[in-house]
């Protein structure tokens, strides 16, 4: 395998281009020039059947692009791209379709060497099964409540470029099969910037978050193709842990306990995405669901030695809810704290008049007294 030779073909309106190109390609003995293109849409038509492993391809090549191209490519046949132009403000969005090189016309030896050596290298992993895209058995880890932060198995930590870079990881993460919508990701990133502006924005963006991935060991885990960005890696989660405990239920106080240690605050912590609150208000609703019904079930079973973590959670969820103020009065006085029942009583009813302008119901009242009389 190390010894196949690559079947490459040149697409570019130039024939001077052409002629460069396979002039450089001559002296490598592992590659070989099956075809060349002055005319992009007749390699599109041909890609099925020719199976190059290398295109080196042109940008501005009239009515059609070479970053469109690429992605057109890819659709039909997997291919490795070495874009080859004359202008270098393509550079960033040439990576989002996850070219091995960008080279500028002139095209120097020394840096054609370079990306030669890059793609050879590149695929020699992909064949071996080595390729840095997901080392094998591992994965990245993700905390995205209390605090957020992505890190390697051997504990390295993402260091985050910009706070959009981060907020893109996380974006890419939640979204249906890890994919998303370039022009969805724009209006969702980047609402307040013009469109010109938001994409210049996104490239960069991805741009840095490739290379906060590629220093823990993961370098190709963005995958750009049919105009979606995809996070190609596999992750582990603290949301996984609760989304499991939540689905089937508590089965036991340590589960609980358990729960309550996970989500000592909101998912995604105090970063207020717009795209991300009704994710936040849903599972916080569902905490409390589970979690509430679970107690209540354990008291109706003559069990209260529920840990403070856990009434905490409870109050954290819905801190305006009658239903967990009420668990969390029976609880207390089954535990005969009388003092703390007293305390989070008049807690409960300042944050009623505060929040609500309102006061505690008289069912809720009446469970207060009868609490204090035993």
């Amino acid at each position: 395998m190390k010894n196949r030779v690559m079947k490459a073909i040149i697409v570019d309106d130039e024939p001077h281009a052409i002629k460069v190109m396979s002039s450089l390609l001559e002296h490598y003995k592992n590659i070989k020039i099956v075809a060349s293109y002055a005319k992009p849409e007749a390699a599109l038509a041909e890609i099925a059947r020719v199976k190059p492993d290398v295109i080196f391809l042109d940008i501005e090549m009239g009515y059609i692009d070479g970053l469109t191209m690429a992605d057109l490519f890819n659709q039909q046949h997997f291919v490795d791209i070495i874009f080859v132009t004359a202008y270098a403000h393509y550079a960033v969005q040439a990576f989002d379709v996850n070219a091995i090189d960008y080279l500028l016309k002139p095209v120097q030896k020394k840096r054609f060497d370079q990306a030669i050596e890059r793609l050879v290298t590149t695929r020699q992993a992909r064949i071996n099964g080595k390729d840095e895209v997901e080392p094998e058995g591992q994965h990245l880890h993700i905390v995205s409540f209390d605090h957020l932060e992505v890190r390697n198995q051997d504990g390295k930590r993402m260091l985050w470029r910009t706070k959009k870079a981060r907020e893109l990881f996380y974006y890419l993460w939640l979204t249906d099969d890890r994919k998303a919508n370039k022009s969805v990701i724009i209006e969702k990133i980047f609402p307040e910037k013009d469109e010109a502006k938001a994409l210049a924005l996104l490239h960069t963006t991805v741009y840095q978050l490739r290379r906060g991935l590629a220093d823990l060991g993961f370098s190709e885990s963005i995958i750009f193709s049919q105009n979606k960005y995809r996070l190609a890696t596999s992750l582990m989660s603290d949301l996984e842990r609760v989304e499991t405990l939540l689905l089937k239920g508590l089965a036991d106080d340590k589960e609980l306990d358990e729960i309550a240690r996970l989500y000592k605050r909101d998912f995604l912590g105090d970063e207020a995405y717009d795209w991300a609150l009704s994710t936040q208000h849903q599972l916080r609703n569902r905490a409390f669901t589970v979690v509430s019904g679970y107690m209540e079930q354990r008291l109706r079973e003559g069990h209260f030695t529920f840990s403070d973590e856990s009434l905490a959670l409870l109050m954290y969820l819905n801190s305006l809810s009658e239903q967990g103020a009420g668990l969390i009065i029976e609880i207390l006085s089954r535990q005969n704290r009388r003092s703390e029942l007293v305390h989070f009583f008049n807690g409960f009813k300042t944050l009623l008049a505060k929040e609500l302008k309102t006061t505690p119901s008289k069912e809720l009242l009446s469970m207060y007294d009868e609490a204090m009389l035993q």
